[in-house]
């Protein structure tokens, strides 16, 4: 598992989700963009979401809410979802 502590605090939140999202689930770079739809559009399942937000939670060191996870439908959604925890 890569540290993403190191290297984030230069990048927008959209790019340090991102790098996330590749980092853990090996998905190309132009894939993950703010529209594509995480389930439809990136084919991620319940197990590699899980995997994605504990990776989040850990870089971030924030809480996300399961309930609220579950109507997060796009990658923005995501972003805008860590923002709003930062805050």
């Amino acid at each position: 598992m890569l540290d993403h502590h190191v290297g984030i605090e230069g990048m927008n939140m959209f790019e340090q989700v991102k790098r996330i999202f590749i980092e853990e689930l090996g998905l190309h770079s132009e894939d993950v963009t703010p529209e594509a739809n995480l389930r439809n559009g990136l084919g991620i399942s319940s197990l590699e979401f899980l995997n994605v937000i504990i990776a989040m939670e850990d870089a971030f060191a924030v809480t996300m809410d399961p309930e609220r996870l579950a109507k997060l439908k796009t990658v923005n959604d995501v972003v805008l979802y860590v923002e709003k925890l930062k805050t």
